[in-house]
């Protein structure tokens, strides 16, 4: 039977949470796995009114689903429990206690693991009259400060994308890896003591997909402390002719933001930090274009971030079961696929546009994470988040990292990481008949016609965190790391 459950509430509005609810349960044949509980919305323990969810081919024995559910200034906590519908006709229910996700919190995760001491895996068996006490094995995620919730709501699809990238019909994937600029793993020797580990470097690399025919206008910069992303808008090139450039205004905004990052350090908080540095970026940049922005920086066991647009990160921790999400930031849009932007133009395009309201680095919404030795940082553009659902880039982490029985000491090298979930995304973004993120969120909002994967730029950075004895941390000390201006395959070292 199943070793894992996990039930992620994401913030909707101040009335509801989407919930996305995944176990890895075998079943026979033409079983069905149903969650029952006590909302109509779970079918207010009928069984078969209750929460379908699928699995396929590729992604069996795992079964996903989410729902919109009352929040908990509606409700409060909710009970479920899982169900197996057999072929013949039977109701099958997990055993013990029932299970609860809070959703007043922005991520709130409840997860099972089949080890001794742990809360219950999912068994089978019990009957529909059991027990209905709550067993709390709920972890709640607490909101950053910035008066923000985490996550843009995630949907679920039968598809499960390959890790390896491949090409559809006429169109060509191209995959560029860049490469770590830090080539060891954390010493093995360091910290032999038993002492507690403090966080004290990055390890980072990165991997960039172009969109088919297309110029990729994605940029990125990582230092050993800190990283960045930045998404190019491409309708920008409608006002070439004014001398924009999405892809060149987004490469300045890293490289300015890396240079703020790298001065010395004031008594400033990081979050504070990185909403300077984004600032900052934005007065120094000489380019014109738009552009959305990310930008995060380590110091000791927090991590501080600022997020304009749907660019974002996320941070993940190692469990038993696989990485669990710590904190993910919160996608920023005027509207569908409309997404709030850094914007410099000349003035004759000023002039043209009238008093239209420009979005600036006061916008950013700014994140403060308590994070530990061994967590692992990503930052990514909307083209992975467009096109994987989390539950599909949690396995793809998952299966890039493997065992590792010592999660504080990474082996897997961060760019490896990053090109995984490049790959997935990019060979997503041309499949047609996906259903997507995208996809779902189109059709929320009554935009029918956007079928299948989103074609995009797919940029993503990734980057442990490690503590100050990682003896790699000095190749990067004084040194940036940026995306090549010209070539995507390629990346570029500047200094402060």
């Amino acid at each position: 039977m199943a070793s894992v459950a996990v039930a992620v509430a994401s913030v909707v509005d101040n009335a509801e949470v989407e919930v996305l609810f995944s176990i890895l349960a075998e079943t026979s044949f033409g079983d069905r796995v149903f969650v029952v509980g006590e909302t109509s919305e779970l079918g207010s323990w009928q069984p078969r009114d209750g929460l379908e969810l699928k699995t396929a081919a590729g992604s069996y024995p795992y079964w996903s689903g989410t729902v919109l559910l009352p929040s908990l200034q509606v409700l409060g906590c909710i009970e479920y429990k899982f169900v197996i519908l057999q072929q013949g006709g039977g109701v099958v229910w997990e055993t013990g206690e029932n299970r609860q996700v809070a959703t007043d919190a922005p991520a709130a995760e409840c997860m099972c693991e089949l080890d001794e001491g742990a809360p219950p895996a999912p068994r089978f068996g019990e009957k529909a009259d059991s027990a209905r006490r709550p067993h709390t094995v709920l972890r709640s995620r607490g909101v950053p400060r910035a008066d923000v919730s985490l996550a843009s709501t995630c949907a679920l699809d039968d598809d499960s994308p390959s890790a390896t990238a491949t090409s559809r019909g006429a169109s060509s994937v191209c995959l560029l890896a860049m490469g770590d600029k830090i080539s060891e793993v954390v010493d093995e020797d360091a910290q032999s003591d038993g002492s507690v580990r403090v966080p004290g470097a990055l390890w980072a690399g990165a991997c960039r997909a172009p969109k088919p025919g297309g110029r990729c206008e994605d940029a990125y910069f990582f230092t050993s402390t800190a990283a960045g992303i930045a998404d190019g808008v491409g309708q920008m090139v409608e006002y070439e002719e004014y001398g924009i450039d999405a892809a060149a205004y987004a490469d300045d905004l890293m490289e300015q933001a890396a240079k703020a990052l790298a001065a010395p350090r004031e008594d400033v908080s990081p979050r504070e930090r990185t909403a300077s540095a984004v600032r900052k970026a934005e007065q120094a940049a000489s380019t014109c274009g738009a552009s959305t922005v990310t930008v995060a920086e380590l110091q000791g066991c927090t991590l501080g971030a600022a997020n304009l647009g749907d660019s974002g990160f996320t941070v993940l921790r190692p469990k038993p079961w696989g990485m669990e999400l710590v904190q993910r930031s919160r996608e920023m849009n005027h509207g569908w696929n409309c997404p709030y932007q850094l914007t410099r133009v000349p003035d004759e395009l000023k002039n043209a546009m009238g008093d239209r309201t420009l979005d600036s680095a006061d916008d950013v919404e700014k994140y403060s994470i308590d994070v530990e030795v061994g967590d692992l940082l990503l930052l990514y553009t909307d083209g992975l988040t467009d096109n994987l659902h989390w539950y599909e880039l949690l396995r793809i982490v998952d299966d890039a990292v493997g065992t590792n029985s010592n999660p504080v000491k990474p082996k897997t090298p961060p760019q490896e990481i990053a090109q995984a979930l490049v790959q997935a995304a990019t060979k997503r973004s041309i499949d047609e008949d996906a259903d997507t993120p995208f996809s779902k969120n189109a059709r929320r909002h009554r935009r029918f016609d956007c079928l299948g994967g989103k074609i995009d730029d797919v940029t993503v950075v990734a980057a442990w965190i490690t503590d100050s004895e990682y003896r790699g941390q000095e190749t990067l000390k004084d040194e940036i790391v940026l995306g090549s201006r010209d070539d995507p395959a390629e990346s570029r070292i500047v200094h402060p």
